[in-house]
């Protein structure tokens, strides 16, 4: 979804051709994602600010899960001596509005 941006989150299971999108199709039905975007929330929503605000978090509602996974990746993984990671290695075409820092 964050590679073909749509108006509108229900326009990725449309049938049309313009607006359809087959691999989400064929990966998850429309009312299962609707259902887990609902009621998947670690974090009480209303302790954080509303958006364009200081302070905003668009992982609010996951920032434990995401906290704890980012914290087991850091432990358990020791990257060899040979290991390189540049942003030209793989194409990519989105966009994305987080950026990632890891210490």
């Amino acid at each position: 979804m964050s590679i073909l941006q749509l108006p509108e989150t229900a326009m990725y299971w449309s049938t049309d051709a313009l607006f359809g999108n087959q691999s989400v199709r064929r990966i998850m039905r429309r009312d299962k994602f609707n259902k887990i975007s609902q009621y998947f929330h670690i974090n009480d929503g209303h302790q954080n600010p509303p958006r364009l605000r200081p302070g905003h978090d668009k992982l609010h509602h996951v920032r434990p899960v995401h906290d704890a996974i980012l914290k087991y990746c850091l432990e358990n993984y020791n990257p060899h001596q040979n290991v390189s990671v540049d942003e030209a290695m793989i194409k990519f075409r989105g966009r994305l509005s987080e950026i990632l820092c890891l210490p």
